[in-house]
């Protein structure tokens, strides 16, 4: 493919997933040789990481006049948009009327939902726009119910692995994530205790954001109980210590588009207990590598708990390795994200509607090259 001008418009820069996930398809882009622009609406401490990539981001307001400035400014036509998150859509709004070779890229669930219903601006753009993408099957499933033209592929992340790790005696499960209810942890704590009567040789380590008021309604839940570690936030070292130091990943959510937590589990080759409202649950084979249980259900989670308990948890550990090499890793969502520019610029040279008739007068209609109509040609009286 040749050069091609390329602009990708972030939220924000904060340290998590949508911005980080945007900075590695800046990375893709810009290694297979095109030239990569990024807007962003509002600053944030991932700027370094961009512009040691060789990124300058530039900060544009999510309103129309700037949106409209900063596009007579770059005094370029850029071939390729890509519009990052829901709160981008008022530039998804403007851009639709300039090119063809745009997508939105969604990376929210319930947030949907909510948007929906509550921003008729929002619901017009989202129910119409031709082009989306998003980061798992489930969060295509949610998407779906507004919009059927929605293509996925999964989140990655870079291999780390250096060797299993299993505890000496009895499973330590670990949690790392923000402490609040959509994350299912109140329901972990309590699973936990209830197992932890009955093999007191199991353990659970927190690691996450501290402050929260859940996260102090469960430590005093906890605090008789030595076999609940809290270790607060952790980075680097400390959080290669957290996954080191524990057997099974915990990943309870209600609701989650594709935590990178659960993909960076496999890769590290954590058995793995997620749930059917997770979008990186793709990366569970259920029963062979981990457990996938129904959201919310303390039940399900107690048995998973217990079952883990019993079973070779080494073997469950390799199988998860194998999971993520075979669907987690760079090499494959650089293809993926390449495709998707490739797929775009194809797309936006196809005629909207197209017609052919065939020798024996069937007649078929196309939107965007797919058949959306098939009939036969009546014959002329």
């Amino acid at each position: 493919m040749k050069k091609k001008n390329i602009l990708l418009i972030s939220h924000d820069l904060n340290v998590c997933g949508a911005p980080n996930s945007l900075l590695r398809q800046a990375k893709y882009f810009k290694q297979a040789g095109h030239d990569v622009t990024v807007w962003t609406l509002a600053d944030g401490p991932l700027r370094p990481r961009y512009e040691e990539a060789g990124f300058s981001p530039v900060v544009v307001n999510n309103s129309y006049d700037a949106i409209v400035d900063a596009y007579d400014k770059t005094q370029k036509n850029f071939d390729f948009i890509l519009c990052n998150t829901i709160v981008t859509y008022k530039f998804v709004r403007f851009f639709k009327n300039i090119t063809k070779n745009l997508v939105w890229f969604i990376r929210e669930t319930k947030l949907v939902d909510d948007w929906i219903r509550e921003n008729p601006e929002f619901a017009k753009e989202y129910t119409s726009f031709q082009n989306i993408y998003t980061v798992s099957e489930y969060a295509a499933t949610v998407s779906k119910k507004y919009n059927d033209n929605i293509h996925w592929f999964p989140n990655a992340i870079a291999d780390n692995f250096h060797e299993f790790h299993k505890s000496k005696s009895g499973v330590t499960f670990g949690y790392i994530g923000s402490v609040i209810q959509v994350k299912g942890i109140d329901l972990l704590v309590n699973a936990f205790l209830e197992i932890n009567k009955e093999n007191p040789d199991t353990r659970l380590i927190i690691a996450g954001c501290e402050g929260l008021p859940l996260e102090q309604e469960l430590k005093k839940l906890t605090k008789n109980n030595k076999n609940v570690v809290w270790m607060g936030q952790v980075q680097g070292a400390e959080k290669e210590n957290f996954f080191n130091s524990i057997d099974v990943l915990c990943v309870p959510s209600l609701d989650d588009p594709c935590p990178l937590t659960v993909i960076e589990g496999a890769m590290l080759g954590k058995a793995i207990i997620t749930t059917d409202k997770v979008g990186s649950n793709y990366i569970v084979a259920d029963n062979v590598s981990g457990f996938i249980i129904k959201s919310g259900d303390k039940e399900q989670l107690v048995a998973a708990m217990k079952k883990i308990k019993s079973i070779e948890i080494e073997q469950m550990q390799r199988e998860s390795r194998k999971q993520y090499l075979k669907q987690g890793t760079l090499n494959r969502e650089r293809r993926d994200v390449l495709n998707m520019l490739k797929y775009t610029i194809n797309l936006s040279k196809t005629k909207i509607f197209q017609k052919t008739v065939s020798k024996k007068g069937r007649v078929r209609i196309y939107f965007f090259g797919v058949k959306i109509a098939s009939f036969k040609k009546k014959a002329m009286k």
